[in-house]
């Protein structure tokens, strides 16, 4: 399955043939699903290759924004053993409904059991390998491998270096707005 999102990406000339090779080559050595090593090589960044997984096994996909909403019921609903093992993090809980983040290699077979033994609903929505393990890490307190925790270092770094950008430049726009109208009202 990891393999059917690259592939869709360098269908549509998102990455190369050979970045796909690079992280497939990379992912051998080094291990970590291919999401991973994408990031890592900076082949791609999160969103475009959540939306990619995301189509390639036609689960919704759950953005790293969703981590800071989780409630607390979502949550009680698998031992933390069981999220911790299969890497199925419950996010969302209403109408006899659980949402669990999941990687694109989740079984099926084993979400539908939980669902049967738990006797909810379960949908899985699929995110980066990076999101689960910091969301381990958040919530059930499991160490977060090196590996892991500099991605997300430097992922958090790229979002702070893009956030900045847009308010500078927003500052900018907003700052020469009161100039152009007080040209308009001295002319």
């Amino acid at each position: 399955m990891a393999e059917k999102f690259g592939v869709l990406m360098v269908r549509d000339g998102i990455i190369s043939d050979e970045d796909l090779d690079n992280a497939i080559e990379r992912q051998v050595l080094c291990g970590g699903s291919l999401d991973t090593n994408f990031l890592e090589l900076s082949i791609s960044d999160e969103p475009t290759i959540t939306y990619y997984l995301s189509c390639a096994t036609k689960k919704p996909s759950v953005s790293f924004d969703t981590l800071k909403q989780f409630p607390l019921i979502a949550l009680e609903k698998l031992s933390p053993k069981l999220a911790k093992y299969h890497r199925f993090i419950p996010f969302d809980f209403s109408d006899n409904t659980l949402s669990i983040m999941v990687q694109d290699n989740a079984d099926q077979r084993i979400i539908e059991a939980i669902a049967s033994d738990l006797k909810l609903k379960i949908i899985p929505h699929i995110t980066t390998e990076m999101r689960i393990f910091e969301a381990i890490n958040e919530f059930y307190h499991s160490e977060l491998p090196d590996r892991y925790h500099q991605l997300i270092e430097k992922y958090q770094k790229k979002i702070f270096i893009n956030t900045q950008k847009q308010k500078d430049e927003n500052h900018e726009s907003i700052s020469t707005e009161p100039l152009l109208n007080e040209q308009r009202f001295q002319a």
